[in-house]
């Protein structure tokens, strides 16, 4: 019983003292706008963040890039295949990669690849299945594991998986 109790001892003075740190804080807004459905993925410890729409429905082709040791943004080279909300982003290696997703009208295969050593996007081969947006997404390693999305409305939703390994 004893060590029960010491147990229990250690783990609300230790416990407290680890789990306590673990709280949300609120860092530099992005600037502009507020917006949902957006392309997001960290690269060399800053993070990357564009595309999506406004509450009015506008949406954007901007990118930014937030440092997280000064707790500022800064404006990137724009998304090259024009406005896109719910697109399919990740990052492998020092590349960010950007692709699919909806302009409010359309759906794009197209995917690009963002270099942030020189500030340039380059298109890569566009994605063989069905364009969409709204698809999950995750990396292990050097690959990309994609599947599900939607092609619009309330009806058309897709169940097959991919997997893309950067060239």
């Amino acid at each position: 019983m004893i060590k029960y109790r010491l147990l229990l001892v250690c783990f609300v003075l230790f416990g407290t003292t680890v789990f306590g740190q673990l709280e949300w804080e609120v860092r530099a807004p992005l600037p502009q706008y507020g917006r949902a459905a957006s392309a997001v993925f960290s690269l060399n410890g800053m993070i990357y963040c564009g595309l999506g729409h406004f509450a009015n429905g506008t949406s954007f082709n901007d990118f930014w890039v937030y440092d997280i040791q000064t707790d500022r943004w800064s404006r990137i080279a724009n998304y090259p295949d024009g406005q896109r909300i719910a697109p399919l982003s990740f990052s492998i290696g020092s590349k960010g990669y950007v692709g699919l997703g909806y302009n409010g009208s359309t759906m794009s295969s197209k995917l690009y690849e963002y270099d942030p050593s020189t500030n340039v996007w380059t298109q890569k081969a566009s994605f063989p299945g069905n364009a969409r947006y709204g698809m999950a997404s995750f990396t292990i390693g050097d690959t990309l594991y994609m599947g599900g999305g939607s092609c619009g409305g309330t009806t058309c939703y897709y169940d097959d998986f991919w997997r893309y390994i950067p060239s």
